[in-house]
Formats: structure tokens, sequence, C-alpha cells
């Protein structure tokens, strides 16, 4: 009655910003550069209990309880003071009352070095619910999921501040809604119907994947001990899931992000409020080596390469008396990633 599932990834990156030197910003004395190659591993595990409603018809549809933790390292040769280790646990509970409706809450507990000293602890707790659509037609059809959720953050920093006003402790909250719409099956696309037709198994495998598309928006407040990253945020999410033929896919996520400061800034020279505009963009080509279902000894055995670059733009209207806008900076990062589920 108890499932295991882990998650394992391993990668290697070239960051153009490690340590998000703004723009026209002198490099800090006893850093050797803001470039670098990071090496990165995660290892990430859940163990679960799922209860359907034939063994408790208590519970709705279903009720799963789990816990998890995990480890997050990644490293930098030449800039080891923003090696970044991260070390998470949790609880969660996911409840189907009825069909297709699931009212998920989970606690997690974070610690994570800097560097490799102390830097953030953090307790966070999130509700969620989500709602599953389906059409009418005979199989159901799975059309996509709403979510809903919301976030508290209770964030402490362990790291020296020269300032009180740059105290980052405090209440870290988000509220959010995204959408995902499944519009076509790979089979059902015309660009994949010569390859699935001529590769029987691969159509049992990756036939039913959707290609897929999300939107979403969240509305962040932030309130520190401190006033200089006191903020309240809206965000624009999107991205869209494509299948390809010869067990590829393409994955493109995208953030806007606006974010407007409560108190005139520490360090700008006419000491006027901080407002950002932050822009992510996110391209990812996955290659399929094993697939669910297609491994027997470990049916769940699920291996992926995933290629791409991640693309930063950040513009911030503060910049102080050597006239340096140290909250504005571009960063790319491109990266190759193995990654293993089981």
């Amino acid at each position: 009655p108890l499932e295991f599932e882990g998650r394992l990834r391993v990668g290697n990156a070239y960051d153009t910003n490690v340590i998000l030197l703004g723009k026209d910003t002198q490099l800090p004395l006893g850093y050797k550069r803001q470039d670098d190659y990071g090496y990165g591993i995660a290892f990430d595990f859940n163990i679960s209990r799922y209860i359907p409603k034939t063994e408790a018809p208590w519970v709705g549809e279903s009720l799963t309880i789990g816990l998890g933790a995990g480890t997050q390292n990644l490293w930098h040769p030449n800039v080891s003071e923003f090696d970044v280790n991260r070390y998470p646990a949790r609880a969660y509970v996911n409840w189907q009352p009825v069909r297709d409706l699931y009212l998920g809450f989970q606690y997690e507990y974070s610690y994570t070095q800097l560097g490799h000293d102390p830097y953030i602890s953090s307790q966070r707790v999130t509700p969620v619910i989500s709602k599953v659509w389906r059409d009418s037609a005979p199989d159901a059809r799975d059309l996509g999921h709403t979510d809903f959720y919301y976030s508290h953050d209770d964030r402490s920093y362990m790291d020296r501040i020269a300032y009180f006003q740059l105290n980052r402790d405090g209440t870290y909250q988000s509220l959010g809604a995204q959408h995902t719409f499944n519009l076509w099956r790979a089979d059902e696309l015309p660009y994949m119907a010569d390859y699935l037709n001529t590769h029987a198994r691969a159509r049992e495998l990756f036939g039913q994947n959707w290609l897929s598309v999300y939107i979403g928006y969240e509305f962040r407040d932030e309130q520190t001990v401190g006033t200089e990253f006191d903020l309240s945020g809206h965000s624009l999410l999107c991205g869209v899931d494509v299948p390809l033929p010869y067990r590829f896919g393409f994955e493109f996520d995208a953030e806007f992000a606006w974010e407007d400061y409560h108190a005139a800034s520490l360090f700008d020279f006419t000491r006027q409020e901080r407002a950002d505009f932050r822009q992510r963009y996110n391209f990812s080509l996955t290659y399929a080596i094993i697939t669910r279902g297609e491994y027997a000894p470990m049916r769940t055995l699920d291996v992926k390469l995933r290629t791409g670059v991640e693309l930063t733009f950040q513009n911030s209207n503060i910049w102080n008396r050597l006239g340096e806008d140290i909250y504005e900076y571009d960063r790319a990062i491109y990266g190759v990633q193995l990654e293993v589920g089981f």
C-alpha cells in the first residue's frame, strides 16, 4: 500500500551572471568573475499512502497522504561564494472528495546554504484546489485542469547585514491561479502522423501525450523586518509543451513580473522607491531515452535528456551615486541535464 517515488537530476550549465551583477556595476572585490560554469545534482523522493473509496468509502473518491525530502546542490568552480546547497522536507495531503476535484495541502521546511554558509531557513504552507475538466465523450477525454493556490512562507535569513533596512526576515505570501489547456494528442497532430503510423511501439508509448498550453497569474506580498525589500508584485505566467517525432519534445515557459517596493531605496541617489520589471524565458528540448512502461523490469522508469537556455532580463529604476544600475541585469544559463525518475 506504500508507494515510493524518486527523481534524480544531474547537469552542467554555463551561467553568464552568477552573482546577478548590475549593469555598469564594478565587480566586487574578492570575486574572480561574474560568469562561470556550474555542476548540479539533485535528488528528491516521496513516500505516500493512497486510499481509494473501495478501501474507505468515507474518503470520497480518494485520499493520499505523503512525506518527502530531497537535496539540491549547485557548485561553481570559480565563484564558490555562490555555491547553493538546499535541503527540503515536506508532508502533504491530497484529497479527492468527488471525481476530478482535488484539495491539497503541503507543509515544507527547507534549509539553504550559500557559499557553504547558513543562508535561509524557510517554513512554507501551501493549500491548493485543482479541477480536472473532461468532455462528454465516452472516453471522457482530459481537456485540462485549473489550479488555485496560496503560499505562506515564513523566511529567516542568516547572512550578516550591514544596515537594518536590509533585513529580509519576514513573511512571503503569494496567491495565484493557473489553467492548462490540453489541445491535441500526439496521435492527432498532422506532423506526427507519419512517424507514429510507421512506429507502432512509439504510438503506444507517446501517442497519448498532449500538446498543451498554460496561462496563469500570481500576486505576491512580501513583508520583511527591514524596508529595502518590502514589495507587492504581479506575475503573468505562460508556457507550451509540444510533442515531437523521434522521442523529442519542446517546452517553453515565460514569466513577466512587476514589482513595486514600498519604501525609498537605501541605495538610490535620489532616494526614490524601487520598481522592477523582470522577464524570464525558458526554452528546452527533451529526448526520452526511456519512458514509463517501456522497460519491463521497472515499468515506472523514466529517463530524459534535457538541453536548453534560460534568459532573464530585469529592469529597475534604481541607480546609486556612481551611476551604477545595481538592480538591473541580464542573465543567460545554457545547460544540459539528465533526469531519472522512478
